[in-house]
């Protein structure tokens, strides 16, 4: 990339507000600046820094978030609440680079975000892009106020990158297509006994801050598009389409009343379809993944900002089960049940932190010895007044409120803090597997922080089994086998969890650095009556005696079931014919009495 500075106007060079406490750091960033030819200003603290910015407003605002008094969250929040420097382009400095500090920023209106130590060209780049946007914000904007107000209208109502109509227009646009689906409609032709509902999706595009870290802003505007040309050509000519925000739309049909879900599954699944190839964008070939919430709103019941939401809350639980996936809401949802789960919500914290969480363990066993290999750690909520809550209604809820980053951190030391007791008793042979989130598995160092609990309670990493779920792994490839093999060298047993449920291609395995494949439950079920799982079942361990992997059958009930996967050697077993989860006491009583279970099924079926 060029890094001559490109100036608002011809002839002035832009001039750069520098807001950093540390004097090497701002010294080094304002000499870095003036050699480039920017005019540079420059403050030590936040106060004194919105004191110049509204003084003199300059082109573009690099500040720190750590100052004396007044942080950089701050002085960006006051400098959005004044009407002379709310547009100022305006560029984080920080050496907290966690996801929640970028969207921190980003939420009070940053617009870009460096992490210290950043390279020359990452800030020059970042400046440049910035004053780009700006400048051609500014320009876009002049040449649109010599135009009638029909032009200006349509610049505010609508997204400038990929032209849809956005926020703005929606509601005005949903109010004037109600009027002319009644009209062509006809009310009086309705039938009473029909329901008839409008379809309301909600699109985000997965991960597409990857795109924009690997190839810039400028490409990824490109790419967006590329790829609403693509959705335009997937839906019908009369769908309505806008854009929310950057990555997210809304897609409204006209109202239906007859076989809607078929509908509906035939309108998202070709939008689906559309996208399962790579997009060619200037020579670069890039895939895209959608999470897609669908609700339908009631013709006559209309109340589109709650429909919309639950359209987005759906998206969300389509992100949570993978790429390419759609999510139903339907309106039953709101019964009791799910009150419930709204109540829990508010409950979770206080879980975490007044120790009503706990762990069961349910033994693997080797198929060739029956000897108990290990377990896996489960998680359990005792609620004080509910009693037991089922992982399948709080675990997503934790997802969902970003407390399950701190349930698995709680979940990695107390298995840690067994092991070492069960090592002291002499059990060292054993290996503990314990689940990751997705937003555990992409925390910032990860690896580090797991291997330094392990060196507090003088635990072995290859006695801690780390399972990832497919559909973790497929949001991101690149990053997830980097993060794999990082945590590999440590010395992790890795295992992937659940296999074949999800987006499983067999050539994924050659490329992710496994060490174990557990078998989900689903291909065990009655697998001597199932043709197909049965074959599908001799594949995978057959494969994976290829690639050096352990195979590990979960959800094992009955004896047919295990001289099944006996016959095709696999490795390990879980599941309900050896051992239900028990609570720690009861698996280290178990490890005390070393039961054979090899023996005990042969006498049961003697």
């Amino acid at each position: 990339m060029d890094n001559i500075a490109l100036p608002l106007q011809d002839n002035n060079s832009p001039k750069i507000l520098v807001i950093e406490d540390e004097d090497s750091i701002r010294e080094l960033v304002v000499t870095l600046l003036i050699a480039e030819d920017y005019e540079v200003i420059e403050a030590e603290n936040g106060n004194l820094g919105i004191a110049m910015a509204i003084a003199t407003p300059p082109d573009l605002i690099i500040c720190d978030i750590t100052l004396p008094g007044l942080d950089g969250y701050g002085v960006l929040q006051i400098l959005q609440e004044d009407s002379t420097t709310e547009t100022i382009p305006f560029i984080f400095l920080t050496a907290r680079g966690t996801k929640e500090n970028i969207r921190q920023g980003m939420n009070l209106g940053a617009d870009d975000y460096l992490t210290k130590p950043f390279t020359t060209q990452e800030l020059l780049d970042s400046i440049q892009a910035r004053l780009r946007k700006h400048r051609s914000w500014r320009e876009h904007f002049q040449q649109k106020q010599t135009t009638n107000s029909q032009q200006i209208n349509y610049t505010v109502t609508h997204d400038p990158i990929t032209q849809l109509p956005n926020q703005l227009a929606l509601r005005d646009d949903l109010n004037q297509l109600l009027k002319r689906w009644q009209t062509e409609e006809d009310h009086s032709n309705f039938d009473i006994n029909q329901r008839w509902v409008i379809p309301v999706f909600y699109l985000s595009i997965d991960r597409f801050e990857r795109i924009n870290e690997l190839f810039g802003y400028q490409f990824g505007n490109i790419v967006l598009k590329h790829v609403v040309r693509s959705l335009m050509s997937s839906i019908a000519e009369s769908a309505y389409l806008a854009c929310l925000n950057y990555t997210d739309f809304v897609l409204i049909y006209p109202p239906d009343s007859k076989n809607v879900v078929e509908k509906l599954t035939t309108i998202v699944e070709n939008i689906l379809k559309k996208f399962v190839h790579p997009l060619s964008v200037e020579s670069q070939k890039v895939l895209v993944h959608w999470n897609i919430g669908i609700i339908t709103m009631p013709y006559q019941e209309y109340n589109f900002d709650q429909y919309l939401n639950q359209a987005k809350n759906a998206m969300e639980i389509a992100r949570k089960r993978g790429n390419q996936n759609y999510y139903f809401y339907e309106q039953n949802q709101d019964h009791p049940l799910n009150q419930k789960k709204r109540l829990l919500d508010a409950d979770l914290y206080e879980a975490l932190h007044r120790h009503q969480f706990s762990l069961h363990y349910q033994p693997k066993v080797s198929v060739k010895t029956g000897k108990i290999l290990g377990a896996e750690a489960l998680l359990r909520w005792h609620h004080p007044t509910l009693g037991m809550i089922s992982p399948g209604i709080f675990i997503p809820l934790a997802e969902k409120s970003s407390l399950i980053s701190g349930i698995g951190q709680w979940v990695f030391e107390a298995v840690c803090h067994q092991i070492q007791i069960w090592n002291e008793q002499g059990f060292e042979h054993l290996r503990i597997a314990v689940n990751l989130s997705g937003r555990q598995f992409y925390q910032v160092n990860l690896a580090d922080n797991l291997s330094e609990i392990i060196e507090r309670y003088n635990v072995s990493a290859k006695q801690v089994e780390l399972e990832v779920t497919e559909s973790i792994l497929i949001s991101d490839v690149d990053l997830a086998i980097a993060n794999l093999r990082t945590l590999k060298d440590r010395g992790f047993p890795i295992a992937i969890d659940d296999f074949g449920t999800g987006y499983s291609s067999l050539s994924y395995l050659q490329n992710f650095p496994f060490d174990i494949l557990k078998i989900d439950r689903c291909f065990i079920h009655n697998i001597m009556r199932n043709v197909t799982n049965a074959t599908i079942v001799k594949h995978v361990i057959l494969m994976s005696e290829q690639l050096n992997l352990t195979t590990v059958a979960e959800g094992v009930e009955n004896v047919a079931e295990f001289e099944f996967l006996r016959a095709q050697n696999c490795n390990e077993i879980q599941g309900y014919l050896f051992s239900k989860p028990v609570t720690a006491v009861a698996f280290g009583e178990m490890l005390q009495s070393d039961p054979n279970f090899l023996a005990e099924i042969k006498r049961y079926t003697q």
